[in-house]
C-alpha cells in the first residue's frame, strides 16, 4: 500500500506491502496524499472479505509537519459472503490517526488508531471497533508491528465471537529485484480471544512494481489449518490476487 493506506492485510493493506505505509518516512509530511485502488480480492490478514471478488478502494491522508497524520480507508466489500460482516455490509470505512518518526537514518516507529466502521451491518452484530497499533521499520526493507484490539466481532465456523481482545502480530519484508520491481513477503499471527481455534498464522507473497504514481501487485495468501478450521477454506485457503492503484 502506498502513503494513505492503513493497515497490514490484503492485496492493497497487506504486512508485505505496508513497508511503503504512512509511518515509514517523512516522504508525505505536510502534505495531503491519496490512493484510488481495485483488487481482485480483498484479503485481511490471510482471509478473505470479498469471499474472491473484486473490490474498490480509497484513501485520503493528511501529515503534518511534526509527523501527526490522519485520515480515511474505504472498499467494498461482498453482501453475500457469510464469514465478516456476515454478508449485511456492503462497505468498510477507516478512520485513523498517528504519528511516526525517524529514530536514526536507518530507524523509524509509527503508532495508530484505527476506527473500522461498517454502515448498515445490520441487527446480526455491531463489526465496528477499534485497533491500536505500533510498528518498527527499517528504511523500505523490514517492519515488524504489533495490534491489538479490545472489541473485535466476527463471524466462524463455529459461530459468532462478539466484543473479544484480538492480537496480531505481523512482519513484512521487501527485497529489490530491478529499480521497478520487489519481492515482497510477509507472515503473521492473530489471536482472537473466545474463537475455537483461538489462534492462527498467515502469510503472504509476491511481486511489487511501481511507475510514478501507478502501481501493479501481484500476490499469494494463505493460512494455517487454524485458519481454514476458523473460516473455512473459500475465505481463507490459499488464493492469488492482483492489485492496481493510482497514488496522488
Amino acid at each position: 500500500m502506498k502513503s494513505v493506506s492503513r493497515r497490514p492485510a490484503g492485496p492493497l493493506c497487506a504486512a508485505a506491502l505496508v513497508l511503503q505505509g504512512i509511518g515509514t518516512t517523512a516522504e508525505a509530511e505536510g502534505r495531503w496524499s491519496g490512493q484510488i485502488a481495485a483488487t481482485s480480492d480483498y484479503v485481511l490478514r490471510g482471509v478473505s472479505q470479498t469471499d474472491g471478488h473484486i473490490a474498490v478502494q480509497g484513501s485520503l491522508a493528511y501529515r503534518a509537519l511534526s509527523g501527526v497524520y490522519a485520515g480515511a480507508w474505504a472498499s467494498s466489500l461482498d453482501r453475500t459472503d457469510w464469514y465478516y460482516p456476515a454478508g449485511t455490509a456492503g462497505l468498510e470505512i477507516d478512520l485513523f490517526a498517528g504519528y511516526g518518526r525517524r529514530l536514526a537514518d536507518n530507524w523509524s516507529v509509527d503508532a495508530r488508531a484505527t476506527g473500522y466502521l461498517y454502515p448498515e451491518d445490520g441487527d446480526f452484530a455491531d463489526y465496528a471497533y477499534v485497533e491500536f497499533e505500533s510498528a518498527l521499520l527499517y528504511r523500505d526493507v523490514v517492519r515488524m508491528s504489533v495490534a491489538w484490539s479490545p472489541d473485535v466481532s466476527l463471524v466462524t465456523r463455529q459461530g459468532l465471537v462478539e466484543d473479544r481482545q484480538s492480537l496480531a502480530l505481523d512482519i513484512a519484508a521487501r527485497a529489490p529485484l530491478l529499480p521497478w520491481l520487489s519481492f515482497v513477503a510477509g507472515i503473521g499471527f492473530r489471536d482472537i480471544d473466545g474463537a475455537s481455534p483461538g489462534g492462527y498464522a498467515y502469510w503472504n507473497a509476491g511481486l511489487s512494481t511501481q511507475r510514478g504514481p501507478l502501481s501493479v501487485d501481484l500476490g499469494v495468501y494463505g493460512t494455517d489449518g487454524n485458519g481454514r478450521e476458523l473460516f473455512g477454506s473459500d475465505s481463507a485457503g490459499s488464493r492469488t490476487a492482483v492489485s492496481v492503484a493510482w497514488t496522488f
